[in-house]
């Protein structure tokens, strides 16, 4: 959570646990956290091989040059 002091605009990150320490400058107003990235969108199956590669390198731990190295059947494969 990040919490924003109201006297002197500094802003900080702290777990929920460590909020209720916060003395009364901080504990007044919670600043919202940025929202998740969005899911990459599945391609489809006719997609070109690029669309495949670049969606396994963001939804796995494999690297784009990893992915790159397997065919497509392979890539379809994993993203199920």
């Amino acid at each position: 959570m990040r919490y924003r002091n109201t006297r002197t605009g500094t802003v900080i990150h702290v777990s929920h646990t460590q909020a209720r320490t916060l003395g009364s400058d901080w504990a007044t107003t919670l600043v919202s956290n940025p929202p998740e990235p969005a899911e990459p969108q599945r391609p489809a199956n006719a997609d070109a091989k690029a669309a495949w590669v670049a969606y396994i390198a963001a939804t796995t731990d494999l690297t784009e040059t990893e992915a790159a190295e397997l065919t497509k059947a392979g890539l379809i494969d994993l993203a199920q």
